[in-house]
């Protein structure tokens, strides 16, 4: 795939987990397993390239990819609480699943959570009766919790029947009927046509210049319509409000 292409294509899908994030949306996602780790075919890159060495995320990640590795089938949820106001919380829920090729492949879902509307402590509640299901055990620090995920294995029921028991939200039967992947395919839709009521105001899972950050797009420029912080090539659609950097 020429360069062009490809950050044409990367940036949609940036695009379009913002538009997700922002209106409260599930974002799903895709990742295949590769001899170097656990690969996104959307964005042509290695997930650990993406993730700073120094964060509390490379845990949670490590042991993802151990869990992987292992062909354990199941479901890895890991409970992200937000770190400071600018953020939102998050759970990722990642489906592991080996095909008859032997090949490994993940179906991965984010849902995020306002901080206004469930509390640190709240949060932190629901991932330790989602441990307790899983018999390990609860974690009541916010750094911890967001360093060691949940491991559910197959022969559990549906990992959403948890989930919506600890947090009830209507995104948990559109994940289990697959229908997110189907309003993922309109919002992809929509941006190529180039709409712009895809966007929310709600707070993303981390400020949008560390999206813009690990997916390199451009150069950091104040965007002058949405006014913010952004990496984006002139000629190409701001990830905040979608207008063509001029110049």
């Amino acid at each position: 795939m020429r360069t062009v292409e490809r950050s044409f294509f990367n940036n949609i899908e940036f695009t379009a987990s913002i538009a997700h994030e922002s209106r409260l949306l599930t974002d799903p996602y895709i990742l295949v397993w590769r001899e170097k780790g656990l690969y996104s075919p959307n964005h042509q890159c290695y997930v650990r390239s993406c993730i700073e060495k120094n964060s509390p995320d490379i845990a949670a990640y490590d042991f993802l990819e151990r869990v992987v590795e292992q062909a354990r089938e199941g479901t890895v949820l890991w409970f992200s609480p937000a770190l400071n106001s600018e953020e939102s919380h998050k759970i990722i829920a990642t489906e592991i699943y080996t095909a008859r090729n032997g090949a490994k492949i993940t179906y991965n879902y984010a849902v995020l959570f306002l901080q206004s509307k469930l509390k640190e402590g709240q949060f932190l509640q629901a991932a330790n009766k989602i441990a307790e299901f899983a018999k390990e055990e609860p974690i009541n620090s916010a750094l911890e919790r967001r360093m060691e995920p949940i491991f559910l294995p197959s022969s559990f029921a549906h990992w959403t029947y948890f989930a919506n028991r600890v947090i009830p939200n209507r995104e948990w039967e559109k994940i289990h009927t697959r229908e997110v992947w189907i309003i993922k395919r309109e919002t992809l839709r929509a941006i190529r046509e180039g709409k712009r009521n895809i966007y929310g105001n709600n707070p993303l899972s981390c400020p949008l210049s560390a999206f813009d950050v690990m997916f390199g797009f451009g150069e950091k420029v104040n965007c002058p319509n949405c006014k913010k912080v952004v990496y984006v090539k002139v000629g190409e659609r701001c990830g905040g409000c979608n207008q063509v950097r001029p110049c």
